[in-house]
């Protein structure tokens, strides 16, 4: 527990400096997967075929991060990351009921 607060606190930081380019997303799911083994795994073996945007979405998601921070390193709107999300949970096959938030939380 408290070496994953230390390593969920290193991508929070890591964050904060933006992933402007593949060197620094290929840093950042590192250490995400430190601090959560095995998810991209479980998420790839559930949906085959998501995208590596959507890949990216669900870690940010899986990190309770808001639309608005999420948009912010992603360089889109709003609207934009609420509709990739709608378009993720219906690509999961979740139901309007079904939080996206907690599906990948648990996952």
């Amino acid at each position: 527990p408290k070496q994953r607060a230390q390593e969920l606190e290193k991508l929070r930081r890591f964050l904060k400096q933006e992933l402007s380019d593949e060197q620094d997303w290929l840093r950042f799911k590192t250490y995400f997967e430190q601090a959560h083994s095995g998810f991209y795994e479980r998420l790839e073996k559930i949906c085959p075929d998501v995208s590596p945007n959507e890949v990216k979405m669900a870690a940010y998601i899986r990190m309770n991060m808001s639309a608005k921070e999420m948009a912010h390193l992603l360089n889109v709107s709003i609207d934009a990351v609420n509709k990739a999300r709608y378009r993720f949970k219906k690509k999961l096959n979740l139901s309007e009921t079904d939080s996206l938030t907690s599906f990948l939380a648990n996952l």
